[in-house]
């Protein structure tokens, strides 16, 4: 025997429902329909999605590859983008501005190529932001993320550094620069950012008077409103227009580029906190010292970390505004007007959310979520008999204990309705339960 208390956000039987047959519910509200964007895990078809707690037994260790991701992801971005503008300034490999936004696009599609599926790819402390904001991501994430994102930005200018350090010595000796000294922003430039951009408008009090820190402000926080903005279109799941999962980082990746190709003039186009306070913080300490932080004319913490910060969020809500009204995708006939989709392309084209509810690892229920509403699917009877044998096992039947096993699982997304997701998940998981019997009861 054992109490099957459960939290009431959490029960695993919906009254008047029987095991194994799917409830819809009613119809969400305008607020309730609109699918958060897509935020910290990958889903079974590849597509990022909506993260929230993973059942105890693998928390600790998905935060820690999700950290890892952010990590790895903004190593990857900022080596390849702060590591063109090094080869730009000091050896002038680059030429023109458009040849530096293209491999800060190259950049930024590797680094989610890479982090896609450990962390769902933010590599920004804005879109990590945004996310929390509005797609449901854990507050007690987001600085853990943060920090795993400036860590590796920091990382990559460092190894960067080692790599041209003789060339940015050769550099200042050249132009007559003291490192630290009045002017050195045209070698501080390639770590943290500056504005007017020093390579086009140089460090004199003329060059100040092109773009006052307001303006500064507003370019940057403009900028990333775009990029949040767009990062929304091409990820949201109302979005029928989006691009594969595969296809999207690339996508991205020529954002940032027609981003920069506007904003850098102005600004150098940071766009992302940790690209630029992890190699500036860096610069500091390699002897840029006050042309660092706080630069000559201030501004590393308002243009560059709440700018963007604020342009995350306006631009990733003005998309969540638009996609309230993106209930049901529209099929054009050529000439004819608006005209009803193919029942086989329409099946393939319908998302649902799913979730799993856990106890101590053992699945119960599967909640899936699309357009139209939700279906939940109870799992069999020899299920809760697990539940209940693992219980008495580790002493937990009947007490407070018990209650706090419940966990819901990560939100994942496939194709189909609510109910044709919720049946496939919960068949598989049936599938599956020998193997899990052995393992609990081993």
């Amino acid at each position: 025997m054992s109490d099957h208390r459960v939290p009431p956000d959490q029960s695993p039987v919906a009254p008047g429902t029987r095991p194994g047959v799917p409830v819809e519910t009613a119809p969400p509200t305008p607020e309730t329909a609109a699918v958060s964007a897509p935020a910290p895990v990958a889903s079974d078809d590849g597509r990022p999605t909506l993260g929230t707690r993973p059942p105890k037994a693998w928390r600790s260790r998905r935060l820690s590859f999700a950290l890892f991701g952010e990590f790895v992801g903004t190593f990857i971005l900022v080596f390849f983008g702060i590591g063109a503008i090094h080869a730009a300034v000091a050896t002038g490999a680059q030429v023109g501005l458009w040849q530096v936004a293209v491999v800060w696009a190259v950049g930024v599609s590797l680094g989610i190529y890479a982090a896609s599926s450990l962390s769902g790819a933010h590599i920004n402390p804005a879109i990590t932001l945004m996310a929390a904001v509005y797609d449901g991501f854990p507050w007690r994430r987001v600085v853990p993320f943060v920090a795993s994102q400036l860590a590796g930005a920091a990382a990559a200018a460092l190894v960067l550094y080692g790599l041209f350090a003789e060339m940015i010595a050769e550099f200042e000796r050249v132009k007559g620069l003291v490192r630290g000294g009045p002017g050195s922003e045209l070698s501080a430039m390639m770590y943290g950012e500056y504005f007017p951009n020093p390579a086009l408008f140089g460090t004199s009090l003329e060059a100040y008077r092109v773009v006052t820190p307001l303006v500064a402000f507003a370019a940057e926080a403009v900028g990333t409103a775009f990029l949040a903005f767009f990062v929304s279109a091409l990820t949201h799941p109302r979005n029928a227009a989006r691009p594969s999962a595969s296809a999207a980082p690339l996508m991205i990746g020529l954002v940032v580029a027609a981003i920069i190709s506007v904003i850098a003039p102005l600004t150098q186009a940071g766009l992302n906190p940790a690209r630029d306070f992890g190699p500036r913080l860096v610069a500091y300490f390699l002897g840029w010292g006050a042309i660092a932080i706080p630069g000559p004319r201030g501004g590393w913490l308002t243009v560059y970390i709440v700018g963007p910060l604020v342009g995350g969020l306006v631009g990733g809500g003005a998309y969540r505004l638009l996609a309230m009204g993106m209930v049901e995708p529209r099929w054009e006939s050529p000439g004819a007007g608006p005209s009803r989709p193919d029942p086989v392309e329409s099946r393939r084209r319908t998302m649902a959310e799913y979730q799993i509810l856990y106890w101590m690892d053992i699945p119960s229920v599967v909640e899936a979520r699309d357009g139209a509403g939700t279906a939940r699917v109870q799992l069999s009877q020899r299920f809760q008999d697990l539940i209940d044998a693992v219980a008495m096992k580790e002493k937990l039947a009947g007490t407070d204990a018990y209650l706090d096993q419940w966990e819901k699982g990560a939100v994942e997304t496939r194709e189909g309705t609510a109910g044709e997701v919720a049946r496939a998940v919960a068949a598989e998981l049936e599938a599956g339960y020998s193997v899990l019997k052995a393992r609990k009861l081993a």
